[in-house]
């Protein structure tokens, strides 16, 4: 399943792409058990390939569990995704088991803030100061940094 949905998303990026549509990322859910499948790099190049989908527009979402296991092999497996131009993201941050080790030695470009997190954020809440600790964290590290479920903007100001 995991492997017809990321291919399903490059074909329809690309599909958008070619009707004329603003060229703009696909992000994809990568679970751990997919993203140590035998085959998970060259699944994505070839599904680039037979798409023709620049990497650049492919987006793999992984969440914590997905990277702590085996992180010689997750860190070059990362490298590599990276060299392709795949865009990395860290999804759900702070909600797994985190090791912040595999953030300093894995090539993201993206951090995402968990939405428990977000909800009812203020600069009294105590969720705050990991917030802004994620988003320093982030920036320092080169990444980008995203807020999910920010819904108001008391939350938007705050972020």
């Amino acid at each position: 399943m995991g492997r017809w949905a990321l291919y399903e998303a490059c074909r329809q990026a690309r599909e958008w792409q070619d009707s004329g549509l603003k060229a703009i990322p696909i992000a994809v859910n990568v679970s751990a058990l997919q993203f140590r499948t035998p085959g998970f790099l060259e699944d994505i190049q070839r599904f680039l390939k037979e798409t023709r989908l620049a990497a650049s527009f492919l987006e793999l979402e992984l969440t914590e569990s997905a990277l702590i296991v085996d992180t010689a092999v997750t860190t070059s497996l990362l490298e590599v995704l990276k060299q392709c131009g795949v865009i990395l993201k860290v999804d759900d941050f702070g909600t797994g088991p985190s090791s912040l080790s595999y953030l300093q030695n894995c090539p993201f470009d993206v951090l995402k803030i968990d939405q428990s997190f977000v909800q009812g954020i203020s600069a009294a809440s105590t969720g705050a100061p990991l917030v802004r600790a994620v988003i320093s964290m982030g920036k320092a590290l080169g990444c980008r940094v995203i807020a999910e479920g920010a819904e108001t903007a008391d939350q938007l100001s705050y972020l």
